[in-house]
Formats: C-alpha cells, structure tokens, sequence
C-alpha cells in the first residue's frame, strides 16, 4: 500500500539517512479506519485490521512505538503466541489470509481503548510513496539514491531551510510530480520523470550560489515562479519559463526547445524559441537561435551561433553589441518602440524586415 510520507530528518546522530525509518514520520494504527481484534488462538494479544474487517494492507515496519509520557518509544519485536507487554510481531498469526501487526501494549490492554495515535509504526520509503519534505525537516544527505523507487508527489514545503544532497550526491529520485519551495540548498536529479516540476521559491535569489540545482532527461515544462535555479549540464527540457523573481542559468550540454523570461537569465544552449517579456536574457557560447521575441526588457544576444528571426516588440530591446564575436542574423523585424541594436561590422544581416521601431547601429559597447 502506497503511503503519504513525511520527511522528518530528525534521528540524533543520523539525521539526513533518508533510509532510516525514524526520520520518517509514524502512521498511525489506532484510528478511526482501523480497529483491533484479541487472537482467537491466543488470549491477550490483538492484532489489527481495516474498521471492516479485513486487510490494513500494512507493510513490514522496521519499528513499531508506542506513546509512553507524550514520548513515541520502541516496543520491541517478539514472536506471536509468546508477545508480552510492550511487544510486537508482524505475521498472519490465525490464518487471516493476511499478515499484520500484532501487539500487546505496555498496560496489556485492548489497543482499542487507547488514545488516538498511541500506537504507530515507521516504515522508510517504498515504490509508490508520496513524500512531503516539512518546513521544519533535517537536512537529506545520506542514502540519497533512490533510483530504485518509483515514487508519488515530491513536495518540499516552504520554509525548509536544510540541505538536501550535494552537487556530488543529489537526491537521486523518479517522481509523478515535483513541487519545491525550500529554502536551503539543494540539489535534485529527477531522472527521467516526464513531469512538469513547479519551482516556488529557493534561497536568497542574490545569493552568489544558485539555490538549486536541477536535473531532469525528460522534463517537460518546468515553472520558476521565484529564487535562482541551475539547470544541470545533462537536463533534457521542453520547455522553461522564468518568472520576475526569479534567476536563472542553463549552460552548455543541456538540451533545450523553448524558454520563456521575466527574470534574470543566462542561456549557454541553442534554443528553438526564445521570449523575453521582461527583465533580462543574455545568450552566450555557440548555440544556435531559431526565433527571438523581445516584448519587454532587453535580450542580449552574445552567443555566436546564428539567430534566425530576431523581433524586439513593445519596448523590448535586442542587443547584438555586447560581444565582439562575428555572427549572422537572418532576419530582423521591429515593431511600437521595439529595438534592435548592433554593429554592423560585427553582425551579418541577412535581410531587415520594414519595421516601426529603430535600427541602432554602432560599435560595441
């Protein structure tokens, strides 16, 4: 059974282990769904099931616990038919047809007359989990290849201010949906997850590190509402859109169609269409440019590959005289106050579509 997951990060002394099962967040077994039965074969212990009957469709826990004076302590795993006060076992015991957990409390009562949420168990993570990284979680440095998993919902709340996995060991993970707001830094490599990852915000978008670090070989659409992303060097992405609070850079190696810009952007790769509507693009190496589009703020095309169609709109502004690198612009088209800005013996024109805005020619600047 696929489990919602709540990264605590919390165990003393191994606080980043994503694999241990107590940085994890317990699931509960005396709730409202569930309900407890005593062993029709052997008195005093109980074994738990769905309110209904049947199935709670548990899986083998590494640690079962008990709340003894407001503290979740271990009780400690036993063999059915011999279980004594504070133990458990997790077996099909009285030929249910399914396994579970059996326990007997500290007080050898019926769990049942317990309190809400006195007993939990704690499991690490398995295929199918949906995981929620809490503002208030530990950091995720140890065990953080979990290529091995396919997972649910990856959330990282606001707020969260710890490290999660390095530039050399990023949490390694496959994902049917990403959702990231921390504000530590952090570093992800989604695989191969054909998903659209939301970006929230990250640290300090001044920061002089970018607050994270990102990696995906079959991102689709990945939306940066807010702080400074890298795209890794190996990314594979349909598309990006930057918004105004955000900064971003995408450098050489990656794979890229379309970007869009209301931010701070550095693009270091060939892209199909490119679009600035406001704030700042710079263009750099030798990657080509199919289409620019300035409808805001300035795009400053330094790479030396070639630019198709270059159109400044608006107020948009797109400046060649930046680098003094020899390049080739196929066509240039102008429209309102939009401006196209270059050095005529630098940049090769191939032909200058009749616009309303101005042609600005001059030298490097």
């Amino acid at each position: 059974m696929a489990l919602d997951k709540l990264y605590l990060g919390n165990v003393v002394g191994s606080s980043g282990d994503v694999k241990n099962a107590k940085n994890w967040a317990g699931h509960s077994i005396v709730n409202s769904g569930l309900r407890w039965i005593e062993s029709p074969t052997t008195t005093g212990e109980w074994y738990v099931e769905l309110i209904g009957g049947g199935d709670p469709g548990i899986l083998e826990p590494d640690f079962v616990q008990e709340l003894t004076a407001n503290v979740f302590t271990d009780m400690t795993r036993g063999t059915v038919t011999t279980l004594t006060a504070g133990q458990w076992d997790f077996v099909d015991g009285d030929t249910l047809g399914f396994v579970t957990i059996y326990a007997v409390p500290a007080d050898d009562v019926d769990p049942d007359t317990l309190a809400l949420n006195t007993l939990q168990y704690r499991i690490p993570l398995r295929t199918g989990d949906a995981v929620r990284v809490s503002s208030g979680a530990g950091p995720m440095d140890t065990n953080v290849d979990l290529s091995d998993l396919t997972l649910g919902d990856w959330i990282e709340e606001d707020g969260h201010l710890s490290a999660m996995g390095s530039n050399a060991n990023p949490i390694r993970i496959s994902v049917t949906r990403f959702d990231f707001a921390g504000k530590g830094a952090a570093n992800y490599d989604l695989l191969a997850s054909a998903i659209s990852p939301v970006i929230r915000n990250t640290q300090d978008i001044d920061a002089p590190e970018f607050g994270l670090r990102l990696r995906g070989t079959a991102l689709v659409f990945v939306d940066i509402r807010a702080g400074s992303v890298l795209i890794d060097d190996e990314s594979v992405i349909t598309r990006i859109e930057c918004d105004a609070r955000a900064r971003v850079r995408v450098p050489q190696g990656a794979g890229l169609t379309t970007y869009d810009n209301r931010g701070t952007s550095v693009i270091e790769v060939g892209v199909t269409n490119l679009t600035n509507d406001s704030g700042s693009t710079t263009t750099e190496g030798s990657g080509a440019v199919t289409n620019i589009k300035c409808r805001g703020g300035v795009i400053f095309s330094n790479s030396s590959g070639l630019v198709g169609d270059a159109k400044a709109e608006n107020e948009g502004v797109v400046d060649f005289r930046q680098s003094s690198t020899p390049r080739t612009c196929t066509d240039r088209e102008r429209s309102g106050n939009g401006r196209i800005r270059y050095d005529p013996n630098v940049l090769t024109r191939t032909n200058d579509v009749t616009g309303d805005g101005p042609m600005e020619e001059g030298p490097i600047s």
